[in-house]
């Protein structure tokens, strides 16, 4: 029974957040088929923050960033796979393009936070909170993702929900962050990362500390 095998290594996260269980659930999520990048980009920043990435988690997370013309996450993700000893230099490949990519980006971020403001929909919105996420700009993260929503006109409204969640998570606001991931809907890859999400907020909400890595 596939469900209640994931209901026991969720009590086991919640009782002793092991980054290995962590990464039996998020595989078991990932290996939906029908997962959108999008959604496995949001399972690999999970894997990240719950520090269960290995070097091929990260490389994978960098180059789903890639795709969606996230060069700052992509180059961050990299660069901190990199400085922990997760990653050599010949293993971050992309770093380089990824670097002069933000660096380009980084220039125009204040005209785009603009664009996305006087914008008549929420997709420039929900763009610059996708590009705020590599920055660990977490509140812009969420105020750019309630801007999206309240504007409408998005392509994938959930996303918009995801990243609102996400962020809260990542600020500590875990009460608030299992109320908006609790709303999302959608198909099944969609609403298995919510729930993970949701369930890294119980865990930071109980103050469970991560065991030490060996």
């Amino acid at each position: 029974d596939p469900d209640a095998a994931r209901r026991a290594i969720e009590s086991l996260i919640l009782s002793g957040n092991n980054p290995d269980d962590w990464g039996k659930l998020i595989d078991d999520a990932l290996s939906h088929k029908g997962t959108k990048s999008i959604d496995a980009l949001f399972l690999f920043r999970l894997r990240n923050a719950v520090g269960a990435s290995k070097a091929d988690d990260l490389t994978m997370q960098a180059g789903l960033a890639a795709q969606q013309h996230l060069d700052k996450e992509a180059a961050t993700v990299l660069e901190e796979g990199i400085n922990s000893g997760k990653l050599t230099s010949g293993q971050a490949t992309g770093l380089s393009a990824a670097r002069g990519n933000a660096a380009r980006d980084a220039g125009v971020l204040n005209s785009v936070a603009a664009a996305a403001n006087s914008s008549k929909n929420g997709q420039a919105a929900l763009a610059l909170a996708e590009d705020y996420w590599g920055y660990g700009r977490y509140a812009d993260v969420e105020a750019m993702a309630r801007l999206a929503s309240q504007k409408g006109g998005l392509k994938d409204p959930g996303e918009a929900t995801m990243l609102l969640g996400m962020a809260q998570v990542m600020q500590g606001k875990n009460a608030e962050a299992q109320a908006t991931l609790g709303g999302v809907t959608g198909a099944e890859p969609r609403t298995r990362a919510a729930h993970l999400w949701s369930l890294y907020a119980q865990v930071k909400a109980k103050g469970a500390a991560a065991p030490a890595a060996h």
